[in-house]
């Protein structure tokens, strides 16, 4: 089980010391955490899941796992009133059962590099849409 709340770090200046997420729920493969601020009428929230491998004939079968980030923005709608919309980031593992963890860190090195480097390629795509 994960610890009841989390530090996360982040690269740039603000805020100084990351974000500290504190459980808030727990289901069935699935736990939220959410960041200090978070309401109901303004989410501010972290949700891990995890799905156990099944096996499929000779396949041992794929762990899933994966972590969403959900928070309420304002935006402009067509008619040009303010309206709450979710922002959500998510990040999804799909693991082939027997899967060692040099390989696991090994193929992290990618998303690694995209999360520390957004200005190659997360920044036109998720502003422009460019690919």
């Amino acid at each position: 089980m994960l610890a009841d709340s989390i530090q996360l770090q982040v690269l740039t200046a603000t805020p100084a010391n990351g974000f500290l997420v504190a459980r808030f729920a727990q289901q069935v493969n699935r736990t939220d955490y959410i960041v200090s601020g978070h309401t109901t009428a303004a989410r501010d929230q972290l949700q891990i899941y995890r799905t156990f491998p099944k096996r499929n004939g000779d396949s041992l079968g794929v762990r899933k796992c994966a972590v969403k980030y959900t928070k309420d923005i304002e935006v402009l709608n067509a008619l040009s009133d303010t309206v709450k919309m979710p922002l959500i980031v998510e990040l999804s593992f799909a693991i082939p059962e027997g899967t060692t963890n040099n390989q696991i860190d090994a193929a992290l090195v990618m998303p690694r590099g995209l999360l520390t480097s957004t200005s190659a390629i997360l920044e036109p795509l998720t502003r422009t849409l460019e690919i």
